[in-house]
């Protein structure tokens, strides 16, 4: 049987204005909530425009956000938190396990990058 899952991918902003992120984490509301954020260590191996001149505050920021994952006002897709913002809201139907579709969602958004970053 499908089921209806919702999620949020979490970006990072150097720039607010410029609108330049990049993919860093992934939140998915399903029987039971699941969150992936990057480890500052899995940040290390990303290499992207965004970050050049940036990497020392980013990996800052990253392990910050890990710590405060779970304050529900993070979650609003308008609003910058330390360069960090949701996205909207997304919708996925799947048979499959919530485990398969987190796995999946957070290689799709970011772990291809880091499977190519650290081959």
């Amino acid at each position: 049987m499908r089921k209806i899952y919702e999620y949020q991918v979490v970006r990072y902003f150097p720039n607010e204005i410029s609108d330049e992120f990049i993919n860093v984490g992934v939140m998915l509301n399903g029987d039971t909530k699941k969150e992936r954020i990057i480890s500052e260590n899995e940040a290390k191996h990303l290499y992207c425009s965004v970050l050049i001149g940036e990497s020392k505050k980013f990996y800052a920021m990253v392990e910050y956000l890990n710590k405060l994952a779970d304050d529900k006002k993070l979650r609003d897709p308008y609003q910058y938190f330390h360069n960090f913002r949701f996205s909207e809201v997304k919708a996925l139907a799947s048979s499959e396990s919530e485990e398969i579709i987190f796995n999946e969602l957070f290689e799709t958004y970011i772990g291809y990058k880091l499977n190519r970053a650290i081959s």
